[in-house]
Order: C-alpha cells, then structure tokens, then sequence
C-alpha cells in the first residue's frame, strides 16, 4: 500500500464542502491543498480558519498541479462543469450526490469518465452507503430475509 498523502482541492465551500474539509483534514490519508467557491469572502475565511494557503474563486484550481484529486461539494445544480473540468485535468473526483439533475448531464458525465486518463479514480458521494444502518439493511437485502422488494415507480 502506497502511504502518500492524496492533495486535496475543495470545490465548494458550503456546510457540506466545509463537512468534507474537515474529514480530509482528520483522515490522515489526504491533505487539502487548496479550496474553490465563487465567494471569495468565504474562500478566504474558510482558508484563515484553517490555514489553507492555496485559494481560488475560479477554475485555476483545476490547473493545479499540487493536486491529485478534486473534491465537488457544490449546489446540486452545479455539480457536472467542475466534474467535467477535473477529469479534463487528469484529477481524481469526488463528486457529491445527486451526480447530476438531468440524464443528458448524467450521461455526458459519464462519457467522459470513459474518456478518462485510465487510472483515474472517479467517485458519487452517497454516503448512506457507508451508514451500519444501510450496510445492515443492504446485507439482509441480498441474504433475501427481507422478503420481496418493492420499487415505487419499477
């Protein structure tokens, strides 16, 4: 196992960007190297509070060689463009649930996670996934105790 730190940019620097700043931060497997949101007020009190040096309000970010991976905690509307500009630049991605509001967006995701530099490791933050609860019911599920499911709408 390869022991070197993961650098981490925050793209989004809402309560869920902030959440996941702080995750990195005590993980110890990944170090922030910079943040990203559109209000430069907040980019700078975010990066002072935590002593991230490296601040951006726009797509630089993405040119960042210091960074290996990018991490989306954007609204949901806005999640595909900062997506899509990290593949572009050869970034791991974290992106935040929902991936996308619309097919088409979720499709062109898609094709360029196929396009990809190959290695690269692109992931949906559904964290319920991780959940005991959820990996409890999940493990039932495919046990079949829980009987025959229903899907609303399938």
């Amino acid at each position: 196992m390869n022991s070197k730190l993961v650098r981490v940019g925050i793209v989004g620097l809402g309560s869920n960007g902030v959440a996941h700043l702080r995750a990195h931060l005590n993980s110890g497997a990944s170090e922030i190297v910079a943040i990203c949101d559109r209000d430069r007020n907040l980019v700078e009190k975010v990066g002072q509070e935590y002593g991230i040096r490296k601040r951006y309000a726009g797509d630089s970010i993405f040119d960042d060689q210091d960074i290996d991976a990018i991490s989306i905690n954007t609204g949901d509307n806005d999640h595909k463009t900062p997506c899509l500009k990290a593949i572009a630049a050869g970034k791991h991605v974290f992106v935040e649930k929902p991936l996308a509001n619309s097919e088409d967006d979720v499709r062109e995701m898609m094709d360029a996670t196929v396009r990809a530099t190959p290695g690269l490791k692109i992931q949906i933050g559904y964290i319920l996934r991780f959940n005991p609860v959820f990996e409890e019911i999940h493990r039932l599920s495919v046990a079949n105790t829980l009987g025959r499911l229903y899907i609303h709408g399938g």
